[in-house]
């Protein structure tokens, strides 16, 4: 390879080295996806995503994690955990399914419950780390399936 040609691919590399931290910033705020991941710099520019889950019965009420057994509190939290992993990463293509079956599971009186999700996000307008309710929550879970749309499942 000449010296020429070696001179174009360094000048190459650092073109696209300058302009990737503007793509992605671009490509986290257009896709929704996270900053941290990518070889990205966004990382930079707002905190980790975090997401933080309510679930209450059908009159509004917190359920009571008392009343679970350490195996289903165990579901509970592994269906979570796998749940938020993939929201983190394509929103589109988490389901709540099993981690709403595991939070319905130990109370057989409920015929539903509701969740709510919360992320935390910076708000560009004032700078200040926010948490503020996910597009479409909360979503309603009824026993056994079924449900409609408009956060219904």
């Amino acid at each position: 390879m000449s010296y020429r040609a070696k001179q174009r691919v360094v000048a190459g590399a650092l073109v696209v080295l300058a302009l990737w931290p503007l793509a992605h910033v671009a490509l986290v705020r257009a896709l929704d996806l996270n900053p941290w991941n990518w070889f990205g710099w966004a990382m930079y520019t707002t905190p980790p995503k975090r997401l933080t889950a309510s679930v209450v019965d059908p009159d509004g009420r917190p359920l009571d994690r008392s009343r679970m057994t350490p195996a289903q509190t165990s579901r509970m939290l592994d269906a979570y955990a796998a749940f938020s992993d993939w929201y983190m990463e394509i929103p589109a293509a988490a389901s709540l399914d099993d981690f709403a079956s595991s939070c319905l599971q130990p109370f057989p009186e409920h015929e539903s419950i509701t969740i709510h999700l919360y992320g935390i996000s910076v708000d560009r307008r004032t700078a200040t780390v926010t948490k503020q309710e996910v597009e479409g929550s909360p979503w309603v879970y009824r026993r056994g399936g079924g449900g409609g749309d408009d956060g219904e499942r």
